[in-house]
């Protein structure tokens, strides 16, 4: 049997990664007032990522690849994820932002890239995942999952069995960091492509915290840590992911405003410029019709 409060955590958490991604997706709309098509571009490059990467895990990570034959620890798993992960999705980005994007210049569309990228995994990996889990738990607590052949679904009824209101709550608030780090992540991968003399640098940047962000996971599979210190470790990676990414959110928002002034500026002087000659014309106009009035008059 399923506790009734793990089940309910399982409802709620699975509901709120749906709620949370297109509340923050609204926020930003309202706040930016910027075309919201870069996060939907962002959920795109997600989705493709994760089919490419059938091709490398069948490769490398299957029965017969090398990673495979090498991976002991569940921690060299992650540490395998992490760095195929982190490499797939900061070329996904970089090729959104240089050729799908193009015509959103603005930082706003690191933003929008990022929530909807983030988004849509945070719905995949704990949204589906908690509703499906729910599902399993109400089948087994009626009686009904049994029937379905207990011997092939027991490995699904002992992870069903060792859930844990913490765990689901900790598991809930990890998703949602990586969230904020996917925006974060856009935000470097996003100024790598029109700041060519950092560009190799925010890309190594942005491979290495995507990265090392599932060494927490990895380290409490392997039994080295326990839950909480893992989150707390994921904690510690956003932070340091999002201090420099805001640092340079900020600084492509004062180039923005400058660039937005020196633009207003010069519209003002060519309307000035405009007016000046529309006025000299309109001049020599009234200039030469009241000669023609004289030459009328004599």
């Amino acid at each position: 049997m399923i506790s009734t409060p793990v089940m309910n955590y399982l409802m709620e958490i699975a509901v709120i990664s749906f709620i949370i991604p297109v509340a923050l997706l609204l926020i930003c709309r309202m706040w930016t007032r910027k075309n919201m098509m870069p996060a939907l571009i962002g959920a795109a490059i997600f989705l493709a990522c994760q089919i490419v990467s059938i091709i490398p895990n069948t490769l490398l990570h299957g029965v017969n690849g090398p990673i495979y034959s090498l991976h002991s620890t569940r921690f060299t798993d992650w540490l395998y994820i992490g760095l195929m992960s982190a490499i797939l999705q900061q070329l996904g980005r970089y090729l959104a932002f240089r050729y799908f994007t193009a015509k959103y210049p603005e930082r706003a569309t690191a933003a929008y890239y990022g929530i909807g990228h983030g988004g849509v995994e945070c719905m995949l990996v704990v949204g589906v995942t908690y509703l499906s889990d729910y599902m399993n738990a109400l089948m087994l607590n009626q009686g009904t999952f049994q029937k379905l052949g207990e011997e092939k679904y027991q490995s699904v009824i002992t992870a069903l069995q060792s859930l844990t209101a913490k765990g689901l709550i900790l598991d809930g608030l990890s998703q949602l960091l990586f969230l904020i780090a996917q925006i974060g992540l856009s935000i470097l991968v996003f100024q790598a492509v029109r700041n060519d003399r950092l560009r190799v640098r925010l890309l190594c940047l942005a491979v290495f915290f995507h990265t090392i962000a599932y060494f927490p996971q990895g380290l409490y599979q392997q039994g080295v840590i326990s839950h909480a210190v893992s989150f707390v470790f994921q904690i510690l990676i956003t932070l340091f992911l999002m201090i420099p990414a805001l640092d340079i959110y900020k600084k492509m928002g004062e180039r923005e405003k400058l660039l937005a002034e020196e633009e207003k500026k010069r519209t003002a002087k060519e309307d000035a410029k405009k007016w000046a000659i529309a006025s000299k014309r309109l001049n020599v106009l009234s200039a030469e019709k009241e000669e023609e009035k004289n030459d009328t008059k004599k």
